[in-house]
């Protein structure tokens, strides 16, 4: 084996991000029960965010040095509450302005998770309250995850953010 076949390798799998396509499957390396008990926001972790869970939950192997701390998809029900109650955190250098910023705000257009996986959101995005995260502080997730999320899955996603996040 090479050097440079061992970093192209590491830079693959980089690259790949934190998930599978939509529909390859649910367990995405955390276990296998996601703990859905059938409610609103179910559909949205089995359609994109358990995807996530190699990067954001305890022990992942995507977690790296400036990721954001507060999410943990490990579950449906650890997503929900890291989702509706947490604001940003962890991040580092340019990224660092939106900590403390609401993962899901009052609207679609003011949570920093649609800003994160909407172009249209992540382009207008600016919270008054932290004045430093906008379109240029936002990283796009979408290419660290590999694939963005479909259309139907960011309007549910709109639709369950501004029906107020019901569990």
């Amino acid at each position: 084996m090479t050097a440079r076949w061992i970093v192209g390798v590491g830079v693959a799998v980089a690259m790949g991000g934190c998930g599978n396509e939509p529909g390859a499957g649910t367990d995405s390396g955390g276990g296998g029960d996601t703990g859905g008990t059938g409610g609103a926001f179910d559909p949205l972790y089995s359609d994109y965010f358990q995807t996530c869970r190699s990067c954001h939950m305890p022990g992942a192997w995507g977690t790296h040095t400036g990721i954001e701390r507060t999410l943990d998809f490990s579950t449906v029900e650890t997503a929900y509450q890291t989702l509706t109650t947490g604001t940003a955190s962890g991040l580092v250098g340019n990224d660092a302005a939106c900590n403390g910023v609401r993962l899901v705000g009052s609207s679609y257009e003011t949570s920093l998770v649609a800003a994160v996986l909407d172009e249209n959101v992540h382009a207008a995005f600016n919270d008054p309250d932290h004045p430093g995260c906008d379109a240029d502080a936002i990283p796009d997730m979408t290419v660290k995850v590999g694939f963005p999320p479909s259309g139907a899955f960011l309007q549910a996603l709109r639709d369950w953010i501004d029906a107020g996040a019901p569990r």
